[in-house]
């Protein structure tokens, strides 16, 4: 479970940064 949360947590950071990024260019 430990491993799922570390790439949950690297995951979930990368999307926001995705829909931030997208929310800039719009």
């Amino acid at each position: 479970y430990d491993a799922s949360v570390e790439e949950l947590s690297k995951i979930v950071p990368l999307n926001i940064a995705k829909s931030i990024k997208n929310k800039d260019y719009e």
